[in-house]
């Protein structure tokens, strides 16, 4: 399945704010999250432990945290 075709199959998408970016330039409607150390409400793990998310893309660059990042 091409990646494009995430959605069309019912597939909600779920990103960072420059991944969310990325993806919406390439014609893909995605559902900005915030990394974990920018919110103590919404953000990556709280998305990922309500049980919302079953399959995750990291896209952390090296040298980067995923601590910090995104990651739990």
């Amino acid at each position: 399945m091409p990646f494009g075709a995430a959605g069309e199959v019912g597939f909600t998408l779920y990103a960072t704010r420059g991944t969310a970016r990325t993806l919406e330039q390439a014609g893909l409607q995605v559902i900005p999250v915030k990394k974990i150390h920018e919110s103590d409400g919404d953000n990556t793990q709280t998305i990922q432990e309500s049980g919302k998310i079953s399959y995750i893309i990291s896209t952390s660059s090296k040298g980067r945290l995923p601590s910090r990042d995104s990651v739990a």
